[in-house]
């Protein structure tokens, strides 16, 4: 759905004379960057010092947190052992190691893990309830000075499962004062971020985030993931974020151009289904961003299931009419509007 900014890790370029070194770029681990990551996460250490080709930041956390070199061997999903995906830039690195759960458990040990060249080290330790083993570390994983003070941020996700990739957790921190926080994206609360990337191409990441609304209706495989709304936050130039400006209005219009047609609130159903229509959740969501009351809306949605015997049921088209009707009830962070319109597209 969002474009993505994929670039390998590289050590962090010199900063002006006297200053801070410069900000390292975006460093993004996904699945076609996994080899950018291995060198850096694959770190061993000799009795002489640090081997040649290997990241010395990372070798000193996975000897400071007493791992031998399979902790970080994340493509052997045979090893039942704890994992550590580290990510450098030769000036900055960021870690996260996973302890495996508890025989009969399924909690999990997270421990985040800041160093730097100068120094400085953070360790930040917590829970993570069921997580499957092993986990999958290292997709979306970025690395990016988001507020300018030379000190890159760090973003990973934890997935629960492999199936679904539904995180367990979002490490989304900054290191300041010696210790490792949540960083302050000056949104307001009630969302989730999934993912950081540079959206529009300005150089800086921005944030997809998702607003969980509950659990969707199953009436089939595949259907077992949260209600949910997924929009852009912007990246500022200060380091915060905004679901509401020019480039997230852009961003929104390319997935709802128009107010949708009456006829478009069924969509085909994807096989196997009870029935060969569904309600579109796009219809109902495009509908809220493009202005419509959530009564309307929900007017529309009981009266085009009106005559269905199945409605809420798993028998018919509007067996997911609780779940449009959640989404209808969703007031979004932006609207569209006609002015709005005559903006200028992203790309």
């Amino acid at each position: 759905m969002l474009a993505t900014l994929l670039v390998a890790p590289t050590a962090c370029q010199s900063g002006e004379s006297g200053g801070a070194p410069a900000a390292p770029g975006p460093i993004e681990a996904g699945a076609t960057a996994a080899a950018s990551i291995a060198p850096l996460a694959s770190s061993t250490a000799s009795e002489g010092g640090t081997e040649a080709g290997v990241d010395p930041l990372c070798a000193s956390i996975r000897e400071a947190e007493k791992l031998d070199e399979t902790a970080t061997q994340l493509e052997d999903r045979t090893r039942s052992g704890p994992r550590l995906l580290c990510v450098s830039t030769g000036s900055f690195a960021w870690a996260v190691r996973l302890d495996p759960p508890a025989p009969g458990t399924s909690s999990a040990r997270q421990v985040v893990i800041f160093s730097s060249a100068a120094g400085a080290h953070g360790r930040a330790e917590s829970k993570l309830d069921k997580v499957e083993w092993p986990p999958v570390l290292g997709r979306h994983t970025m690395m990016f000075d988001i507020d300018n003070d030379g000190v890159p941020e760090f973003f990973t996700p934890v997935p629960a499962n492999v199936r679904a990739y539904e995180p367990a957790s979002r490490i989304f921190v900054t290191f300041k004062k010696g210790t490792i926080s949540p960083y302050p994206t000056g949104l307001a609360t009630g969302y989730l971020v999934d993912r950081v990337a540079d959206v529009d191409g300005d150089g800086r990441p921005d944030l997809r985030v998702r607003f969980e609304l509950g659990k969707r209706t199953v009436c089939q495989p595949g259907e077992d993931e949260p209600l949910r709304v997924e929009l852009v936050a912007h990246g500022l130039k200060d380091g915060t974020f905004t679901l509401d400006d020019p480039m997230t209005w852009a961003e929104a219009r390319r997935h709802c151009p128009t107010m949708p047609a009456a006829e478009a609130i069924f969509v085909p159903s994807a096989p196997p289904a009870p029935d060969p229509r569904d309600l579109s959740m796009v219809y109902v969501s495009c509908s809220r961003l493009r202005g419509k009351p959530t009564d309307t809306v929900v007017a529309e949605l009981n009266a085009a299931c009106k005559e269905s015997a199945d409605a809420g049921k798993c028998g018919g088209p509007c067996r997911h009419l609780a779940d449009a009707i959640s989404i209808a009830r969703f007031t979004p962070p932006l609207r569209l509007t006609d002015a709005r319109d005559a903006g200028p597209a992203t790309r």
